[in-house]
């Protein structure tokens, strides 16, 4: 895209006086369109040094409402974002429906900087999984219905060569030329067949790249102008449509490794113990787990650990069991409930992202991102092409975590219809239990085996080598919390001595 690149002659003052006045108007308009119709934007800007990334963008949102765009300059990771998976920053930033995003460079980066090291393009692994992570992110976004708009602003080398120096003339702006840019120019040949396959291969249809003249402002200003409102205009009216169908069918047709797992209800509830072993075991367990929290802390190693199970199974005591053998300033719980009105804006993994622990962390999830294919999927919250697509999208995002380091255990608490009937009717005779059972409880009670048709086939298409699911029998609440606890040690030393790290 890059190769053979024709620069353009300069555009009048005239022509582009009256063309720019023409193009902001219609960005104006096109903005409450795009809040009217709550569609989430995405504008990402890449480019040589001194391009004009900078002044696009402020060019761009002269004509924009302010409280409805966000931008944002993408540099290098902070402390806490290194801590973090790679895309982690980027999630967190996507725009909520109806906002436009603008983003000063972008994930594009990451992947360049690999490539630059690795000096030979898309062969390295490292290379190859960065690439595979940011097509599956554009897929995630455009098929939830983000349009994701990507501008390589180009120019040539003696260009940006004559930009450096004048830069570096005004003492006002000298401190902007650094010698790495100077670097750049010197390797500009090798930079722009670097960046020229990356735009080749990611120029995805659901995703594609423009690559406009940066030589001249005019030129520029008008290009830029003309390809947002285009792909704007085209969203709008529906032809996004095939777009998003195109990538929810990568997630449809997705192929994971999965384990083989027994359906809930062949699961053999009778296991017991009693309160002398109980308390003689848990003491012991809770020890274990505390030491091992401390190394995964020394080798910055996160961990994820997801309860999901019926009403009334004992998730809230199960926690309180595993939180009570973790450091308190190593772990959070985090309580999901319906998502709020600004989460309901967003992807739906979106709020989970926000939640990801941080190197050495322990989150705790009570529930979690599977409500999409359960309660979504049985309340027909969801239609049911996305809560399909959720199995692999879901997947997708642990192999995500898991390949960035992170532990994953994910638990499903299951107890007989018989003893939840018994749990419930204890909770409304219990005055010291009575809020934990409401008409919701009994309400999906009602579409038991509803419920367990989906949870068997979320356990079937989800339960992955990498993030496998562990049915905990929880008819004897004594006998589950040893038994979870047991699983999530076992899991924490399996995955130090697999990967090395004892």
């Amino acid at each position: 895209m890059l190769k053979n690149f024709n620069y353009e002659r300069q555009l009048s003052k005239d022509v582009y006086t009256k063309e720019i006045d023409r193009l902001k108007n219609e960005m104006s308009l096109l903005q409450l369109e795009i809040k009217k119709k709550k569609l989430p934007v995405i504008i990402l800007f890449e480019g040589t040094s001194t391009s004009g990334k900078g002044q696009s963008i402020s060019q761009t949102i002269l004509s924009l409402d302010p409280r409805f765009f966000t931008t944002y300059s993408i540099t290098k990771p902070n402390d806490f974002e290194i801590r973090m998976p790679d895309m982690w920053r980027y999630w967190v930033k996507t725009p909520y429906n109806g906002q436009i995003c603008f983003m000063d460079r972008s994930w594009y980066q990451d992947l360049f900087n690999v490539c630059e090291k690795s000096n030979n393009l898309f062969k390295s692994r490292k290379a190859k999984d960065k690439l595979s992570t940011i097509e599956c992110f554009e897929r995630f976004l455009v098929s939830s219905g983000t349009l994701i708009i990507k501008i390589y602003i180009n120019i040539s080398k003696k260009e940006q060569f004559r930009r450096l120096k004048e830069l570096s003339k005004e003492e006002s702006t000298a401190w902007r030329v650094t010698k790495k840019d100077w670097n750049k120019n010197d390797k500009y040949e090798q930079n722009m067949e670097i960046m020229d396959h990356i735009l080749e291969t990611t120029n995805y249809t659901f995703s594609p790249w423009y690559v406009v003249d940066g030589t001249y402002k005019r030129n520029r200003n008008v290009a830029i102008y003309n390809v947002i409102i285009d792909s704007v205009k085209n969203a709008l009216n529906n032809n996004f449509l095939e777009l998003k169908k195109q990538s929810s069918k990568f997630f449809l047709d997705a192929k994971f490794d999965l384990k083989n797992i027994n359906k809930i209800e062949e699961v053999n509830l009778d296991g017991c113990i009693d309160k002398e072993n109980y308390k003689s075991q848990l003491n012991k367990l809770q020890k274990e787990l505390f030491r091992l929290q401390n190394i995964l802390y020394c080798k910055k190693i996160p961990m994820v650990i997801v309860f999901e199970g019926w009403d009334a199974a004992g998730k809230g005591g199960v926690i309180k069991r595993v939180a009570g053998g973790l450091d308190a300033r190593g772990y959070n719980v985090n309580p999901i409930s319906a998502p709020t009105d600004i989460e309901l804006n967003h992807h739906y993994l979106w709020r989970f992202w926000k939640k990801i622990p941080k190197n050495g962390h322990v989150s705790i999830y009570d529930r979690s991102w599977y409500g999409r294919v359960m309660v979504e999927r049985i309340e027909k919250i969801t239609p049911e092409t996305e809560w399909k697509r959720a199995y692999n999208e879901i997947n997708f995002f642990e192999q995500e975590l898991y390949e960035s380091g992170i532990i994953i255990v994910k638990f499903w608490l299951q107890i007989s219809k018989d003893v939840q009937l018994q749990r419930f009717r204890e909770r409304e005779n219990t005055p010291s239990k009575n809020w934990k059972i409401t008409p919701e409880d009994w309400r999906n009670r009602a579409k038991w085996d509803e419920y367990n048709v989906a949870i068997n086939e979320m356990i079937e298409k989800t339960s992955t080598e990498f993030a496998p699911w562990n049915i905990v029998p929880s008819n004897d609440k004594l006998f589950s919390r040893i038994y979870a606890l047991n699983i999530v040690i076992k899991t924490i030393k399996e995955h130090l001595n697999d990967r090395k790290l004892n």
